[in-house]
């Protein structure tokens, strides 16, 4: 396959913006990822070492024949979108997993970046080829919990801690540290509520596609549950990954989810973490991103916040043992249920109430939003009797507020998987007399 399109005006011709020099070549042969220059009809025009070494197709043989030419079969459509979109000036990067033909008969995934830069001489046309066959070979193993979201496509949370554990250990292998960005969107439920969850779901796909256009290489992005995503970015400066947080808030200011007659605003709040220690575990810079995210909201929305030193000292939950502070809110009866209405879009009547769980800290007498322990226990467990708890309460506040005619509640994965949820709610329905439509 040849690229559709010619963009030699865009393009300088005989301008090899990738090894000019020796030293420059030793160094572009000397790395593992694959790189290379397209010309004005996207055909190579120079390679490195690494892409005999990936694929088994020799460099000379390679050379003069279009990337499209190496591309599975099945991939051959989102690699046009891709390259028509950089072409089109929509896009100075673009990035997304494909496979690879090797010599061999077999097939490769690698993630493929494509860069447009400009040069003295003009626009070129770059990019780079990164394995992440092991992703592929790890989510088919037997035994290994399946790899990605069945939504969205991007990773899901049980690959991603383990995939962030493993870079963490290899940390010592890195010129730069690596950088994880925790997002959590707002506005989102707008669109389940106005429209449908199918609607919310379409959105949801639209807006990994966003996020992985901010990629490159060994990025990862992943969805963690709800309405939140984590991006891992590979070797990353803390300037660097700032400017992606930034770039992403920026691209997600601009989305919109259309359908007449709504268009939905969809915005967001980023924590940044540095990953620049090898002695923390992926677990605590998760929590520590997600407590960024947090802290950003102060500010407002679209905003991020990178973690130091001083907020970790400074949160309440520094030192803690969550596992026993919700245990201990239960007994003494400081978890509380806010009610939200919800109102219908043309006439703003309450369809119904939405119960918002918080905790009330036990020396401060502050509330604690649940972002701010909910990853903490459900890693621990305890989660399990924090959904047991909104149940049973919200059953009673049913029953002591006749006027409250629906009441909507929000339980983990987790509660889905226990065998007595269905016994549980019958019977608290039972106790207190509460309809189930309720």
């Amino acid at each position: 396959m040849t690229v559709k399109k010619n963009f030699s005006g865009r393009l300088g011709k005989n301008n090899p913006f990738l090894g000019e020099n020796s030293r420059e070549t030793w160094i572009l042969d000397n790395i593992r990822n694959a790189v290379f220059e397209l010309d004005a009809q996207g055909c190579f025009t120079f390679l490195n070492r690494a892409w005999s070494e990936l694929t088994g197709h020799s460099n000379s043989q390679t050379k003069n024949h279009s990337l499209g030419e190496y591309i599975h079969p099945d991939d051959l459509a989102p690699y046009q979108v891709m390259i028509n979109r950089i072409i089109d000036a929509e896009d100075d990067h673009v990035s997304r997993e494909i496979r690879l033909l090797c010599k061999d008969g077999s097939s490769l995934w690698v993630a493929l970046s494509l860069d447009s830069k400009m040069t003295e001489n003009g626009k070129a046309l770059f990019g780079s080829i990164t394995s992440v066959e092991k992703h592929h070979i790890r989510n088919q193993s037997p035994g290994y919990p399946t790899a990605h979201d069945t939504v969205t496509g991007a990773y899901n949370r049980h690959y991603f801690e383990r995939d962030l554990q493993d870079q963490i250990n290899t940390l010592s292998t890195q010129l730069n540290p690596h950088g994880l960005l925790y997002l959590e969107l707002r506005n989102f439920k707008l669109i389940n509520q106005a429209l449908s969850h199918s609607d919310g779901d379409i959105a949801l796909k639209e807006i990994t596609e966003l996020l992985s256009s901010c990629l490159k290489g060994n990025d990862l992005v992943c969805r963690m549950g709800g309405y939140e995503f984590a991006l891992f970015l590979h070797s990353r400066t803390e300037t660097e990954t700032n400017a992606i947080a930034d770039e992403v808030l920026k691209r997600l200011s601009s989305y919109r989810y259309s359908r007449e007659p709504f268009s939905f605003i969809v915005s967001g709040n980023i924590g940044v973490r540095l990953i620049d220690s090898s002695n923390i575990s992926a677990d605590q810079y998760i929590s520590d991103a997600v407590q960024a995210t947090a802290i950003s909201k102060k500010f407002g929305r679209n905003h991020s916040h990178l973690f130091t030193q001083e907020d970790s000292d400074s949160h309440p939950s520094h030192g803690c043992d969550w596992n026993h502070r919700i245990h201990k809110a239960i007994e003494q009866d400081r978890l509380e249920l806010y009610l939200q209405p919800i109102r219908a879009i043309d006439d703003h009547v309450i369809n119904h109430y939405e119960a918002l769980l918080r905790l009330i800290d036990e020396e401060s007498g502050e509330i604690i939003k649940p972002e701010l322990f909910i990853d903490a226990i459900e890693r621990s467990g305890a989660i399990v009797d924090v959904d047991r708890w909104v149940i049973n309460n919200a059953i009673k506040l049913l029953s002591q507020h006749p006027q409250i005619h629906r009441l909507a509640i929000n339980l983990s994965a987790h509660a889905f998987e226990n065998a007595e949820l269905h016994t549980l709610i019958h019977s608290q329905l039972k106790h207190f007399n509460v309809a189930p439509q309720r």
